[in-house]
This record gives C-alpha cells, sequence and structure tokens, in this order.
C-alpha cells in the first residue's frame, strides 16, 4: 500500500522560491519603501507638529486568505504597524505624530486586480457594517484629519476605515 498520492505538480524547490519572490516583493513594497522613506525624511520633519501616516489595510488585522500573496500582503502591512509604533515612540518627544491608516475594501480602486466582479464586490460589501464600500475620497478624508493640527493628540494608533468589516481592537 502506498501512502503517496500522486507526485507534486512542481518541484517543492520551485514552489519555495516563487512564495518567496512573493513574499519579498510584498516586503519591500509594502514595508521596505515605509521604512526607507521614513527614515530618509525624519529630519526634515517639522518639531511640533510634523506628521507621519502610513496606509496599511484591514488585511493586517484580518489576515490573508487563500494564497501565499494573500497571506504575505497581510503580514508585510502587519509589520508596517510595528515600525510605526516604534517611530511613534521615537518622534512623540519631539512633537511628531505617526498613525497609520487600515482601509478595508475600497470599490473604485483595481488592488483586487482579475478577482474584481460583481459577486466579489457583493461579498465585500456585505461583510461591512454599513452596507457599502469605501471611497478614495473616504481614504483621502480620513488621511487629512489626521493630518490636520486638530490630530495632534493622535498618535501610535492602527486607525482601521472599513465600515465596520474588522471591529475595533
Amino acid at each position: 500500500m502506498s501512502y503517496l498520492r500522486r507526485p507534486p505538480d512542481r518541484n517543492p524547490a520551485d514552489r519555495t522560491a516563487g512564495a518567496a519572490g512573493t513574499c519579498r516583493r510584498d516586503l519591500d513594497t509594502n514595508l521596505l519603501t515605509a521604512v526607507l522613506l521614513t527614515t530618509v525624511l525624519q529630519g526634515s520633519l517639522r518639531r511640533p507638529g510634523g506628521r507621519l501616516i502610513m496606509i496599511s489595510s484591514a488585511a493586517a488585522q484580518r489576515g490573508g486568505a487563500g494564497s501565499h500573496s494573500a497571506g504575505s500582503y497581510a503580514a508585510a502591512k502587519a509589520a508596517l504597524h510595528g515600525w510605526a509604533f516604534g517611530l511613534a515612540r521615537r518622534l512623540g518627544p519631539d512633537g511628531i505624530t505617526v498613525n497609520v491608516l487600515a482601509p478595508g475594501y475600497v470599490a473604485d480602486t483595481e488592488i483586487f486586480g482579475d478577482r474584481w466582479g460583481e459577486e466579489f464586490h457583493a461579498q465585500k460589501v456585505a461583510d461591512t457594517l454599513v452596507g457599502r464600500g469605501g471611497t478614495p475620497a473616504d481614504v483621502a478624508t480620513a488621511v487629512a484629519c489626521m493630518a490636520s493640527p486638530a490630530a495632534g493628540y493622535l498618535t501610535g494608533q492602527v486607525i482601521g476605515l472599513d465600515g465596520g468589516a474588522v471591529l475595533g481592537r
């Protein structure tokens, strides 16, 4: 009796290399760029009153589902939270705030690629408590609020902008 059903479609090393490439791309795009940019800009920020706002994703709080790419994207965005928290501690004494905006489903973007369709849209909207997807204007408004002088006491936070799809933590 054999316990092997059939050989894998691809060499496991090929699959591992592909997953590693996806992880590397997601880390470079979603974490490393923020680390490098904020490191370079720290000396140029207004003291007091500077604002750093990083864009994450609700996926960082929910976890990626379905594929290596969704999982590595969520992990990279979650790592961005840790980077922001460290910056908030370091820059807070200089009067600089650091926060993270974590949008959920934003309907008028192409972030979901070829998965975009009526059924996909309906499921994402059904996940919200407000019965609609977000808009780019929703994101812009939240960023403007977080960047305003009125937000001077808001720092070290992850702000969910997802219509209630991910409840507060």
